[in-house]
């Protein structure tokens, strides 16, 4: 899969957002704060929408940046600092 630099971090081609709305995600980090890796773990068009499956993608992987598009085209994500682990606790 094509890389991408952009600043410290390395990112996998999107088929949901551009170079440039990754540079705009990027920029809502501290400057400290980008010293990390982004990997596609996940895609559902490509792995299954099964719970399971995302399950065994993206549980005990550390910090995660999801990044979805909805049936309607919007846009949308989210990002936790904390392992997604299926305890089913707000953090």
């Amino acid at each position: 899969m094509k890389q991408i630099q952009a600043e410290c971090m390395t990112i996998y081609s999107s088929s949901i957002v551009g170079i440039d709305e990754i540079h705009k995600i990027l920029s809502y980090f501290p400057v400290d704060k980008r010293n990390f890796r982004l990997l596609n773990i996940f895609k559902g068009s490509q792995d299954g929408w099964a719970g399971e499956i995302f399950k065994l993608k993206v549980f005990n992987k550390g910090p995660t940046l999801l990044i979805l598009k909805t049936t309607e085209g919007a846009k949308c994500g989210g990002y936790t600092s904390k392992n997604w682990d299926g305890s089913a606790k707000w953090i």
